[in-house]
Parts: structure tokens; sequence; C-alpha cells
């Protein structure tokens, strides 16, 4: 209720308290269109263009209050297949339904449990397009090396996995093929580029990867001049040509963190030398849009850096609030010449984290400097 008048930036807000319950509440304004989903630009003219006068209604937000599956998730997922419109402008479900397969699988979470799922690296779209790319591959013995390599990955975007990076210059090829096949002369915006610097990307680019899944999945015909297994097989050897031309032919060579660093970029150091003042990294990452850890990238380039990841990790221990952890991707300061500025990196990378210095006592203890 205490959001019911929140009308700035939506938010997915989680409750739980000491009695054991548990909620969930989407909170934010959202227009009721009279027609259309707010895609596109509709003609101003007409009488059926436009919004009502008031929102949403607050009852009407998705939301969920002691759900029989005993956890809540959410991860810019679109909140319910149901109810009021809410727009389109929704991340690729498969991070929330990783968050949910992995609850759902056990019932003793503990704070160290918790802080090593937000760094978990399962790719449920490769376990969705597996067979076919698989498939599609063993019709030609000269792509065995890299089937070979894509058969036996356990499916972890990890670090120092040379079939994680295959995986991801396969998607990247795929899905550039896809957009060029039906929009030849406007693919890279199909594909989520950006318009403006300010807006590097757009919202397409947060799904392609299931629409490509669902694509592989129901071959439309006359998508290509040949079949779905040929364009596979073409984009399988151009990833693989790439990598080996990027990285060496052997494909120890290959391993993701390598091709695909991480470097967290200051906004003043793209004047050099300031990138070697206020830049962290680069450091070996693992991830991609779509695994619990985060590290999405450019639609066209898989080998960019990493446009989001984990601003902040935090797990609460309802009750033993002294046993609550959290860490930063840096540290506390601003300030390049600070021993704030990054001593938290060393235990964001390995996703370690600080208690948080929850009672008067606590922060006494942990306080350092006082601003």
């Amino acid at each position: 209720r205490a959001f019911a008048g929140w009308n700035s930036l939506p938010l997915n807000v989680a409750y739980a308290d000491v009695s054991g319950n548990i909620g969930w509440q989407l909170v934010g304004q959202a227009p009721v269109r009279r027609s259309g989903a707010g895609a596109v630009p509709l003609p101003a003219w007409d009488q059926d263009t436009g919004w009502e006068a008031g929102p949403v209604p607050f009852d009407d937000l998705p939301r969920a209050e002691n759900p029989g599956a005993g956890f809540v998730a959410t991860a810019n997922n679109l909140p319910s297949a149901t109810g009021p419109h809410l727009g389109c402008d929704f991340l690729d479900g498969y991070r929330v339904a990783r968050i949910s397969e992995a609850l759902a699988a056990r019932s003793d979470w503990d704070v160290p449990a918790t802080l090593a799922l937000q760094m978990d690296l399962t790719s449920l779209p490769w376990q969705e397009m597996r067979d076919h790319v698989l498939g599609a591959a063993a019709e030609d013995p000269a792509l065995t090396p890299l089937a070979s390599l894509l058969s036996g990955w356990d499916g972890r975007v990890s670090v120092d996995s040379p079939a994680a990076a295959l995986f991801e210059f396969f998607v990247a090829e795929m899905v550039g093929r896809v957009g060029r096949a039906r929009a030849p002369r406007s693919a890279e915006w199909a594909l989520g580029k950006g318009f403006i610097s300010l807006i590097p990307i757009n919202m397409f680019a947060v799904r392609r990867v299931s629409h490509l899944v669902r694509l592989l999945r129901e071959r439309p015909p006359g998508w290509f001049l040949e079949s779905w297994d040929a364009e596979i097989r073409r984009a399988l050897r151009a990833a693989g040509h790439t990598l080996a031309t990027r990285c060496g032919p052997e494909q120890a060579g290959w391993a993701w963190g390598r091709v695909r660093p991480l470097t967290f970029q200051h906004p003043v150091a793209v004047r050099p030398p300031l990138d070697r003042i206020f830049n962290l990294g680069p450091y070996p990452w693992g991830g991609d849009a779509n695994t619990i850890s985060p590290a999405p990238a450019d639609a066209g380039n898989p080998t960019a850096n990493p446009a989001a990841v984990a601003s902040l990790r935090m797990a609460i221990d309802v009750g033993e609030w002294e046993q609550s952890r959290f860490v930063l991707p840096g540290g506390q300061s601003g300030n390049p010449y600070s021993r704030h500025y990054a001593d938290q990196m060393p235990l964001w990378l390995k996703g370690d984290a600080l208690p948080i210095a929850w009672s008067p006592d606590a922060v006494a203890r942990a306080t350092r400097h006082t601003l």
C-alpha cells in the first residue's frame, strides 16, 4: 500500500519479514492505451490514439503474496502474461527462468548459497538450441572439431570455456544472418542498434536470442535461399573462423574470459591517459545477456565490453541481520586516489561479499572514515 502513489521509476519490490511472509509488488505508473502497444508511432488524428486520463490502477499491477512455490523471482522479465498491458520493453525470460529453476531445486538456502547463485553462468538458450545446432553440424564432417567442442560443453558461459566463446560467436553470427535475410537495409537497427550515443541499443537487442531460438525451433520456410540447417552450418563455420583468426587455431586459446574481458569504463576515461587512472580492468569475465550473472554486449559484436553487470550484490538473512552480505563492483569512493575506489573489486570478482554493519555497535566497528 505504501507504494500505491509511487509514480516514478517502475520497480520490482520484493518483501520478506521475520514471520516468514514473502511478497512481490510491481510499482510505478503505466499508461492505459486506447490502442497499440506503445512500440511504434500511431496517427495522432485518430480518436483511438492516446492514453486514458489515469494510469493502470495500482490494484491491477502484478503482485504475489506467499506464493505456493515458496519464493518470488524477478529479473527485468515480463511480469505477467495476463492483466493490463504494461509495455514491450522487457528482457528475455531466461534469467528469471534459471533463477526459478535453481530456487525450486532445494530448500536449504543460506547466505553463501544465495551469493553463489548470483554468480550462476548456466545458459538456458544453449539448452534449447543445442540439438538444432549439433544436428545441423553433423551433416558436415569439416565441422566435427567445432561440433565436438560444443557437444562436450556443460552449458556454462564461464571464464575458461572455449565452447562458450564459440557459442557466443555462433549466436551473434546467426542473429545477424536472420536479421539481414529479412531486413537487409535496416538489419543493424532490427538487431538492436541505438539511434543516438545516449541510447547505444534499442530494446530489440534484449530479445534477439529468444527470437533466434524460436526460429530455430519453428524453421519458417523461405527465410533463407537454402535450408535452416545449411545456414546454421555457415554460421558455425564463420564463428569458428573468426575465433581462429583472432585467437589462433588452438581451441585452448578461445577461453571466453580471455576473448571478452570486462573493463569498468569511467565516463572521463574516454580521454587518454585518464583511462589508466579511472578505469578498472580488464578482468577475465564470464556470462552473457541471459545468465543470472549478467554481461550483455553489443548485438553485432560479442567481444564488446559488457554493457551491464551486477552493480550491487546483496543477500539478506531476514531476522539474522548481521549475517547479511553485500558487495559493490569497485568500492564506496568515486575518487580514484582513495583506497576505497576499488577495494571491493577482488570480492566482487570472485563472488564474495562483506558483512552489512547493521547495529550501531557494528557500524562503529566497521567505520574507517567519515565524510
